[in-house]
């Protein structure tokens, strides 16, 4: 992934471009665990850290905000 802006280029992992591809295609994050789950035959436990981990580091490079929440 690059940022333009900043000049600068994140390289991902597979676990990582599973997720970005998740992402791009507008899927939840439990969606994108499930992937995860299927693809690397790794718990759900796992899986949602990862994409935890990995969209903390977005926010973190200015790459991504979260989303608002629905409830309340």
């Amino acid at each position: 992934m690059v940022d333009s802006r900043a000049r600068r280029v994140f390289v991902m992992n597979s676990v990582g471009g599973v997720i970005w591809s998740g992402v791009e295609r507008g899927a939840t994050s439990d969606e994108i665990v499930a992937e995860l789950v299927t693809r690397f035959r790794v718990d759900e436990e796992r899986a949602g850290a990862s994409v935890g981990r990995f969209f903390d580091r977005l926010e973190a490079a200015g790459l991504a905000v979260p989303e608002a929440s629905d409830a309340g």
